[in-house]
């Protein structure tokens, strides 16, 4: 903990203050006020980043305000506020977002919940007519929004696609739970996304009908915070948004919904056959309750402590011999206006979810029978002040975005929103309030009478309600009668170390001045980049990187050794088990993981400087240390990974996946998913050995650091933790241009395949992937036709992104992605990589969009783009790097992939590189013209463009009658059908490596959004 924050003084609350709302602040930043038509307004500098603006228009209506005839309506009208407006047309709104640099996309602009719709967008602040027409953006949102049949039409394909994205297993238990808790209220029957028939006939008169009853200037906001003159911003709103009169017609009164209150508990098992994730979740329902006094927000901290008290016992479970689950959960939030919900879920085996559940019910009631000891709420109290000093720390530095959400939230919920120093202060009163006692009373609102639902998630009929009923009932008895004994605590070490090592040396130490850092060697060989920056008080970046990885492993062991991080992660990564990792780091802001691909050992992620050390003292273990084998930990982890390739068969995007990366790289063994046959000969002893010796000798590893170090003895903690450790001979480091290749290969001819897997819901994905080659990789054209690539690709998207969704409104989006990470830092000549275009669609379209994707590729080559296009181009690139080179993470990247280049393995120095690397984005830029632009698509794509390629697209497989009728079809006409079949999520990440991960995310019920515009 710092001096400054242990120094700063806590508020002294008066009676009255305890109990009074806190005022909107700060009193002295923040302009605030109602224009004459009864719209709010939130106003407020930032510095993050320079020269923005976070905008929001935020709408107090929802989903849950519509009528029967309505469901889906208020997110078919954000939708509709970028299609057209009054004054804008033809998506002349995205037009101009794009041509400011501030880029459009999916989930990026707006979204609806049940209970408010917000529109968001962050423009340029240096040019004060981009702010001004920003602004009148919102304007035209508030009252004037076209909802003609015409406007309507086109946009409802891209609500239906949308619509498709959550109907997967997922999308579909959730709604399921949604519906579950919510039932016997409105909420139960108004999800955002609406009802398909809706979506697609609702007519133009109807949809205007809800716009001018519920957008009225009394039921929105504007805010505004970023690096802005705040009161000219004040005069901007009051100019664009004052002069839009109230309706003459009275406002309707927003009703309010509450949820069925019930003694009784309901239980659900929930059967999806495409179901990955065996889940339990039980949740207790209980009012809304407000959060801006002291005494409301001494509840939610009392809240944020009984969770990660109880999730500290939840690991602690899942870490036991034969755990009754994998994972689990403890959680709490508003889930709509009206309702909170609290409650525990776990991730289970396929036989474990009466075991799961008994585990958490009989944690909850352990904590009502026993409460919690003074040690473990001592640990929930260290990590709560952690988060309030980070906080501190980054006082002058949050984010315009983060400020905006603050303003957005008290607008609709009236959450407290004051100062950064007095919300630390508020934090350091109340926190140290919250005793043991308070924690256990909390544990009472987790009851089976407390509204209480019990869901159980499975790919087959593996358990019944009543099943789940009578567990219930047998912890309720076992509560009532004691028979639930204390929770034991063991005696954990409270240090990483047990001695300090004997510091090593730094031998050597240049300076890298276009960077901004040092580099160091230390006495054993490791090298040591750093760079003191000013960007986030509170961060600094590690990454420590060698050559050499899974390429080199022999075929016979590659599958054990890929899963060698995995297997550790879970058995210890540092010499000791994670449950005790996890108590000795209670409080402190460190992050070291491992990582091995196919060319890189690799390890690092994000410490607070104040706990640099701790991270050091990781590293040091992770190098000194032996990972030990114990027989009960590998059961369980097999047990659970085991589980996860088996479910991979239930996704049907896992056929597709896996055809694409079979044809897109010639059968390559990197790219196979692990089976149940590879596991049952994976040697977990070898796994073990092999990670030991990836991260056993320091002088193969170059460590960089980013981030403050100002007030870090940096040079101190390298001699004691990193110089420290002892260098061995074996393995002997490795040079990148000595890497073994992998044996990939993309197709020499065209390959246009379906690939039909059997679905609950049919759905469709495309993926269009064209080669790529970068010729004299390590020279100065190489990083500039990587440049040409980046721009080739921005203007790619951006226009089919305008024909498949805005002209056609075919598409939800469109993603284009390019991938050189199968290539080895080995081969000479070239570079071989490709670029994969994909979206989803109506099963009927997916064809017809290929050749649109094709045919707008051919044209850029034979025509190249319009001098509008290429601005654009230019500017959303300008745009971005200009927020880039604001950020850590920029610089950090820069070192690392400096450090990794062929240029500097070639003998260049760093610093070199950096400037060869900047010139090459200069030179580019500068050169960018329609002709060369069309010169580049020639060049870097395949030319013709129809030459080669593979185009590998989704399909449901239907019975064979349906199947009988689609070969009749397919020598038919063809004919552009409407939107009637369900979609699939995006594939992720199909040129990854194989992995399967121990830990999920619950899916538990949350306010339900619809990310749209």
């Amino acid at each position: 903990m710092s001096k400054r924050f242990r120094e700063l003084e806590p508020l002294e609350l008066s009676e009255e203050d305890w109990k009074s709302p806190i005022p909107v602040g700060p009193a002295d930043e923040l302009k605030h006020g109602r224009l004459e038509n009864g719209m709010r307004y939130f106003v407020r500098h930032c510095n993050k980043p320079k020269n923005r603006a976070a905008l929001a228009l935020a709408v107090n209506i929802g989903s849950v305000v519509e009528e029967e005839d309505e469901q889906g309506l208020a997110h078919v009208v954000e939708h509709l506020a970028f299609n057209a407006t009054e004054n804008f047309s033809n998506h002349d709104i995205v037009k101009f977002l794009e041509s400011i640099g501030a880029e459009f996309g999916a989930c990026q602009n707006a979204y609806t919940s049940a209970d408010e719709t917000v529109f968001e967008l962050v423009v340029p602040t240096d040019d004060a007519s981009s702010l001004s027409t920003a602004i009148s953006v919102f304007s035209e949102f508030a009252t004037k929004i076209r909802c003609s049949a015409e406007d309507l039409q086109k946009e409802r394909g891209a609500v239906m696609e949308e619509w498709r994205l959550g109907r997967d297993s997922r999308g579909r238990m959730q709604e399921a739970q949604w519906k579950l808790i919510m039932s016997g209220c409105k909420y139960a029957d108004r999800m955002p996304i609406g009802l398909e028939k809706v979506i697609q006939h609702a007519p133009a008169q109807t949809v205007r009908r809800f716009y001018e009853r519920w957008y009225r200037p009394e039921n929105m906001a504007i805010i505004a915070t970023g690096d802005v003159k705040t009161d000219e911003v004040v005069e901007i709103i009051k100019q664009q948004l004052g002069g839009a009169s109230a309706p003459s017609k009275p406002a309707s009164p927003i009703p309010s919904y509450s949820t069925a209150v019930h003694e009784q508990p309901r239980y659900c098992a929930l059967v999806d056959t495409e179901n990955q994730q065996p889940t339990v979740h039980v949740t207790y329902k209980h009012p809304a309750r407000r959060v801006a006094t002291p005494a409301e927000y001494l509840n939610v901290l009392k809240d944020n402590m009984f969770n990660a008290t109880l999730n500290n016992r939840l690991f602690k479970v899942s870490r036991q011999h034969d755990p009754p689950f994998y994972s689990a959960q403890a959680t709490s939030e508003q889930v709509c206006r009206t309702t909170n919900c609290c409650g525990v879920s776990a991730f289970v085996s396929d036989t474990g979810y009466l075991q799961g559940l008994e585990a958490l019910l009989t944690e909850l009631a352990r904590a009502r029978l026993h409460g919690f000891s003074e040690r473990e709420v001592e640990i929930a109290l260290a990590l709560e002040m952690s988060e309030v000093e980070s906080l501190w720390l980054e006082r002058d530095q949050i984010y315009a975005e983060d400020m905006r959400g603050e303003y957005v939230r008290h607008f609709l919920t009236e959450e407290a929103v004051v100062g950064r120093e007095e919300e630390v202060r508020l934090n350091k009163t109340l926190l140290p309030m919250v005793r043991p006692e308070h924690l256990q009373a909390i544990a009472d609102r987790y009851k089976s009478c407390c509204s209480c639902v019990v869901k159980a998630v499975s790919h087959h009929r593996a358990v019944t309600e009543e099943q789940l009923a009578e567990v219930v009932a047998r912890v309720d008895k076992a509560e009532a009668e004691g028979q639930i004994a204390p929770w034991e605590t063991a005696d954990v070490p409270t240090t990483l170390l047990e001695d300090e090592p004997e510091p090593g040396s730094i031998v050597s130490e240049d300076e890298v001045p276009e960077l901004g850092g040092i580099d160091l060697t230390l006495s054993n060989g490791m090298k040591v980049y750093y760079k003191s920056t000013d960007y986030l008080e509170d961060q600094v970046l590690v990454s420590g990187f060698a050559a050499g990885g899974l390429s080199e492993v022999p075929r016979e062991h590659f599958r054990t050794c890929s899963l060698a991080t995995m297997l550790t992660q879970e058995l210890g990564t540092f010499g000791l088990r994670p449950e005790i990792i996890v108590d000795i780091l209670m409080g402190k802001r460190v992050d070291i993981h491992t990582n091995t691909a196919a060319y890189w050992r690799s390890f690092g992620g994000e410490q607070s400087p104040l706990d640099l050390e701790f991270a050091f003292q990781l590293i040091y273990r992770l190098f000194t240390t032996q990972i030990q084998l114990r027989e009960e930990d590998l059961v369980t982890c097999m047990s659970c990974l085991r589980d996860n390739v088996a479910a991979r068969v239930r996704n049907p995007l896992t056929s597709f996946s896996e055809r694409v990366r079979y044809i897109n790289y010639g059968h390559c063994y990197y790219f196979e998913p692990p089976t149940l046959e590879e596991l049952d000969h994976v040697d977990a002893a070898a796994a073990c050995r092999h990670f030991s010796e990836s991260f056993q000798n320091p002088a193969e590893f170059r460590l960089c650091l980013t981030g403050n170090l100002q007030e870090v003895d940096v040079r101190h903690l390298i001699e004691t933790y990193l110089a420290s450790i002892p260098q061995t001979d074996h393995p002997k480091p490795r040079l990148p241009s000595s890497a073994t290749p992998l044996p990939f290969s993309f197709p020499d001819a065209v390959v246009r395949e379906n690939v039909r897997a059997k679905m609950v819901m049919p759905r469709t994905q495309s993926l269009i992937t064209f080669p790529v080659e970068i010729l004299n990789p390590g020279t100065t054209e190489a990083l500039q036709e990587m440049h040409w690539l980046a721009f080739t690709c921005q203007l790619l998207e951006t226009k089919l992104l305008q024909l498949m969704r805005f002209k056609f409104g075919e598409v939800y989006t469109v993603s284009i992605s390019p991938f050189f990470g199968a290539e080895a830092p080995s081969r000479k000549g070239s570079v071989r990589g490709d670029v994969s275009v994909g979206f989803s669609c109506d099963p009927h379209n997916a064809e017809h969009l290929i050749e649109l994707a094709l045919s707008e590729l051919e044209r850029l080559q034979a025509e190249g783009p319009t001098d509008e296009e290429i601005k654009t181009i230019l500017t959303l690139e300008a745009r971005q790097h200009e927020t880039a080179i604001q950020e850590n993470a920029f610089w950090h990247d820069m070192a690392v992939t400096s450090y990794q280049s062929r240029l500097f393995h070639k003998g260049e120095a760093v610093d070199k590189v950096f400037n060869l690397r900047q010139e090459a984005r200069e030179d580019v830029r500068g050169a960018v013209n329609p002709k060369a632009m069309q010169a580049a698509f020639c060049r870097l794509f395949p030319h013709p463009c129809r030459d080669r390629y593979t185009a590998i697209t989704l399909l449901p497989r239907g019975s064979l009658i349906t199947r009988g009728l689609a070969a009749i079809s397919s020598v038919l006409p063809s004919q552009r059908r409407s939107v009637s079949y369900w979609a699939a999520l995006g594939l992720a990440a199909v040129a990854g490596a194989a992995f399967v991960a121990l830990s999920t995310r619950s899916t538990r019920p949350r306010r339900l959004r619809s990310s749209s515009s």
